[in-house]
């Protein structure tokens, strides 16, 4: 299967030569196919059991190069199996990990880890980490477990996730959505649950309590999730620790971090760097509040 996958991403890169960019996603795609190809010889069935004793996670099935289905329960390969290579399902299925192309119909839904490139109309859900490139069309994306109202500090997103409605995780990289960034606003309870249904009953109830928290802008009801790397958002940013830039047309806000703020409105506890926007807000800054710029090093 590798040998295949090698020598049908080598011909790509040949053809594409000319085209710079072309060429690079041809050679990301084959990083990312050809490390799920090996891992099961590198370490078979067991790649998720690093995962702390509060993960519950199945014991691995066998691994199988592609998956195809329609939802969880009507898929080739049960939801327990590790899927390095390419995974399809009409709607949303599961499995316990996905390393290489994920796409599906509706959603794409995995227990465990993943390294993807993640493609659907609706959103991208992991349950603990992924780096690769997470698009979600009308919801967005989420990566880590949830424990009470806390993203779990070990499940990381690293790469790049666009989003419509929102983007929720710790984040190394870059996080673009067209409503909000890093608002953690459903409970564990919504987190276990997979159906279709209930996920998109959860992400209403979420934006109905991310508006609420919006108008509060207490710090104690941010995301504890961090940020290194670049927020971006029609509306609102947020994150207990920001290394880098946020931008967003109405609020930006963060307990501590440093870098740059541009937004309407920015709030920060401990914040070190420069905040443009009507209203800057740096608790215990040089200047605790000014308007249109505010500096702090």
């Amino acid at each position: 299967m590798c040998s295949v996958v090698g020598r049908i991403v080598g011909q790509e890169l040949r053809l594409s030569r000319p085209g710079t960019g072309a060429s690079l996603a041809a050679a990301f795609t084959a990083v990312l196919i050809l490390t799920g190809c090996a891992s099961p010889v590198w370490n078979p069935g067991q790649r998720l059991q690093k995962k702390s004793s509060d993960t519950v996670l199945e014991p691995s099935g066998g691994w199988t190069p592609f998956q195809l289905g329609l939802v969880a329960d009507l898929q080739v390969f049960p939801r327990n199996h590790d899927v390095y290579g390419f995974r399809f399902n009409i709607l949303g299925g599961t499995n316990r990990s996905v390393y290489g192309i994920d796409t599906a119909g509706l959603m794409t839904l995995v227990d465990g880890d993943a390294g993807a490139i993640q493609v659907t109309p609706f959103g991208n859900f992991v349950q603990g980490s992924c780096f690769g490139i997470q698009a979600g069309g009308i919801a967005g994306n989420r990566v880590g477990r949830i424990k009470g109202s806390h993203m779990h500090a070990d499940d990381v997103m690293s790469g790049l996730q666009v989003g419509g409605i929102a983007n929720f995780g710790n984040i190394n990289g870059i996080q673009a959505a067209a409503f909000m960034n890093g608002l953690h606003v459903i409970t564990e309870k919504d987190a276990r649950s997979t159906k279709t249904g209930a996920i998109q009953q959860n992400m209403m109830v979420g934006i109905a309590r991310a508006l609420s928290l919006l108008s509060k802008g207490a710090s104690r009801h941010r995301s504890p999730g961090y940020v290194n790397g670049f927020q971006v958002a029609g509306l609102a940013n947020t994150a207990t620790h920001i290394r880098g830039c946020q931008v967003g047309t109405f609020w930006n806000g963060t307990d501590t971090g440093s870098g740059f703020q541009c937004s309407l409105v920015n709030t920060a506890e401990d914040f070190s760097g420069l905040q443009l926007g009507l209203v800057n807000i740096n608790k215990n800054g040089w200047l605790p509040f000014f308007p249109v710029l505010n500096v702090n090093f």
